[in-house]
C-alpha cells in the first residue's frame, strides 16, 4: 500500500502524478480487472470525480500509466537494441544476458521502479487482461530482439527453444528483482560484502551458463 500522501494544496500536475502513481501500484498488485478506481482515488487523496475528470475510464488511466513510465521503458529497449543486435559480430550470449540484467537493475533503481517491474511481470503473466496490451507491446519488442540474438548465437537452435530460453531469462531476472529485497531480509542474508562476484555478476553468470547448456549443440 502507498504511504500517506500529503494532503496539502497541490497543483494540477501534482494531483495527476499522484493518481498515476497510485494507479500503477494498484494495476501492478491487482491487475487491470482487479484494480478499483475508488481505491486508486483514495490512495491518491483525490475524489473519484477528480480522477474521472483527469483520466475518464479505467482503460484511459491504464494507458496513461504506461505512457507515464514510457521514458523508462523506451530507455530500457534502446539499451537492449544497442547491445543485443543479431547483425553485430560482437553479439554474444554473455553480452545479451548482461544487457538484459543491466536493464532490469537500472529499471529497479528508478523512482517506483519496483512498481514498474511488477507491472511488466503482470503484463507478461496475464495475457487475458486486455488492459495490459500496451505493457505487453513493450515486452514483446524486447522479447523479439532477444530471441533473434539467441538464434544468431546458437544457429542450431529452433526458434521455440530460443523463445523458451528468453522466457527463463526474463522470469529469473524479474523474480530476482521483485523478490530479492524481501527474501534477503527474511533470511538475514545481509548485503554484498565487496568480495568475489556482485549479485548482478552472479546472476549473469548463472543465466549465461543455463543458455549455453540448453541451446548449444
Amino acid at each position: 500500500m502507498l504511504e500517506h500522501i500529503d494532503r496539502q494544496p497541490r497543483t494540477r500536475e501534482m494531483r495527476r502524478n499522484a493518481i498515476l502513481r497510485a494507479a500503477a501500484h494498484h494495476f501492478a498488485d491487482y491487475g487491470f480487472r482487479g484494480a478499483s478506481l475508488r481505491e486508486i482515488s483514495k490512495d491518491a487523496a483525490v475524489s473519484l470525480t477528480l480522477l474521472d475528470h483527469h483520466f475518464g475510464t479505467k482503460r484511459e488511466l491504464m494507458d496513461a500509466v504506461v505512457k507515464f513510465h514510457g521514458p523508462t521503458m523506451k530507455k530500457r529497449l534502446c539499451m537492449l537494441s544497442s547491445m543485443i543486435a543479431p547483425q553485430k559480430p560482437e553479439c554474444t550470449v554473455a553480452g545479451m544476458v548482461e544487457a538484459w540484467v543491466q536493464a532490469g537493475f537500472d529499471t529497479a533503481d528508478q523512482p517506483d521502479g519496483d512498481v514498474l517491474l511488477r507491472l511488466l511481470a503482470r503484463g507478461m503473466d496475464n495475457p487475458d487482461e486486455e488492459g495490459m496490451s500496451l505493457v505487453r507491446d513493450e515486452l514483446d519488442d524486447g522479447a523479439e530482439l532477444f530471441i533473434d540474438g539467441l538464434i544468431t548465437c546458437f544457429p542450431g537452435a529452433s526458434r521455440h527453444a530460443a523463445a523458451c530460453g528468453f522466457l527463463c531469462i526474463n522470469a529469473a531476472v524479474s523474480q530476482y528483482l521483485i523478490a530479492a529485497p524481501r527474501l534477503f531480509r527474511s533470511l538475514m542474508a545481509g548485503v554484498e560484502d565487496g568480495g568475489g562476484l556482485t549479485d548482478q555478476e552472479r546472476l549473469v553468470r548463472f543465466l549465461t551458463t543455463g543458455l549455453d547448456a540448453t541451446l548449444a549443440h
